[in-house]
């Protein structure tokens, strides 16, 4: 009895260190071995029911342990491809969050230094994007005749690709300024490049556009597509 026993620690050995396939294979050398050593013993009264009993069980024992050992080297492979994903996950967030810090920083740039329009007219703006960064635009330019072009605008969307299309929008505007003195021409031109540039991507900005002379109070606006003004 104590002999049999003892030819479990090869068993458990090989399961613990090579798995299902070197549990079993240990388990069938230990029975042949097993075999020939219990036959010569001869202890027992039904000696093949008793042979093929340990033999099953150094079989289960070998197996059982293997499979317990590739169960856990399965369990800690999957453990450290999801800490990696996690990891690249954090990198890839982190690497984002600066590319929208920085997107962030550039769009402000976009944003003009208000003006002083003179005695008796005064200008504020603010906006806050959704997120990061988006698509409302704002801007206050000095014209021909003591006057000034004023316009809000906002793009369809929110996030980079809004602040993207915003940018375009503000350079469309800046270009055709001082090419149409009446803002609803400046209006109609800036459409048909703007609809190129952005209508197939399902992408369209609305534009509310005004021309102000401070010494006279005078105002000429056109609407795109935005909320009425008042």
């Amino acid at each position: 009895m104590l002999h049999s026993e003892l030819y479990f620690f090869p068993i458990l050995l090989s399961g613990l260190w090579f798995r299902i396939k070197g549990g079993l294979i240990a388990a069938i050398i230990s029975s042949i071995v097993f075999t020939f050593h219990f036959f010569v013993l001869d202890a027992f009264d039904d000696v093949l029911t008793a042979l093929i009993s340990q033999i099953l069980v150094f079989v289960s024992v070998g197996l059982f342990i293997g499979w317990m050992v590739e169960r856990q080297e399965r369990s800690r492979k999957e453990r450290d491809v999801i800490k990696t994903k996690l990891m690249e996950e954090r990198l890839q967030q982190r690497a984002i969050n600066i590319e929208l810090e920085t997107a962030k920083k550039i769009q402000s740039l976009f944003r003009p230094k208000l003006p002083s329009l003179g005695p008796g007219s005064q200008v504020w703006a603010f906006s806050q994007p959704a997120k990061s960064v988006g698509g409302d635009l704002y801007d206050v330019i000095p014209m021909k005749g003591n006057s000034w072009l004023v316009y809000v605008a906002d793009v369809s969307d929110k996030g980079l690709p809004a602040a993207l299309i915003m940018a375009a929008l503000w350079y469309h505007i800046r270009s055709e300024i001082n090419l149409h003195e009446d803002v609803g021409k400046l209006l109609t031109a800036l459409n048909k490049p703007f609809y190129d540039l952005v209508a197939k991507e399902g992408y369209f900005a609305t534009v509310l556009i005004g021309r102000y002379w401070p010494e006279t109070g005078k105002l000429e606006y056109a609407n795109a597509g935005h909320p009425p003004p008042m």
